[in-house]
């Protein structure tokens, strides 16, 4: 959560928490922006150390015409003694994640960081789209944080006008 990187047992009193690119804590709200048939995405980091049993994710006001959205969990590895997010394990909407898994439990860990993606369908109306992300804990609302989804008036092709291929030179 800290600007450098270099040492994640820093308190990182830069102001992120409260006010970046996509969030903002003071009216609650993820900004996002898209065109149609592309998927853009956030991360959202929870606060373990107030969630002991796992949490249910919940989006209400999805998108028509075949909108997904996905929450996956980060898996973190150790480097040069440190731990950074990398593979992110796909967890199921409107099902318990547990926040501690015994597998990828880190001494002190107070954090535990998700991803999440939301893919706008080719026939979504261009225009300003609003959605609510609950984080659910025993039947109880622990936080709800609302979604602001600006759409442009574009379409990305389904297919790529390019080669998908690693080491293409040619």
């Amino acid at each position: 959560l800290e600007l450098d990187g270099a040492n994640y047992k820093k308190t990182g009193n830069h102001g992120c928490q409260e006010l970046n690119s996509v969030w903002s804590r003071e009216s609650n709200l993820i900004r996002l922006s898209a065109v149609r048939n592309e998927t853009v995405g956030f991360q959202l980091m929870v606060d373990s150390g107030k969630l002991r049993n796992g949490i249910t994710f919940k989006i209400k006001g999805l998108l028509k015409g075949g909108a997904v959205f996905k929450v996956y969990r980060e898996w973190y590895l150790k480097m040069g003694g440190l731990w950074y997010p990398d593979a992110l394990i796909p967890v199921p909407l409107n099902k318990k994640s547990d926040l501690k898994k015994p597998a990828n439990r880190i001494t002190g860990q107070k954090v535990q960081g998700y991803f999440m993606d939301l893919y706008v369908p080719e026939k979504t109306k261009a225009g300003v789209h609003k959605l609510v992300l609950q984080g659910i804990q025993n039947g109880k609302v622990l936080f709800e944080c609302f979604i602001q989804l600006k759409v442009f008036p574009v379409t990305l092709p389904s297919r790529p006008g390019f080669t998908l291929e690693l080491n293409n030179y040619g």
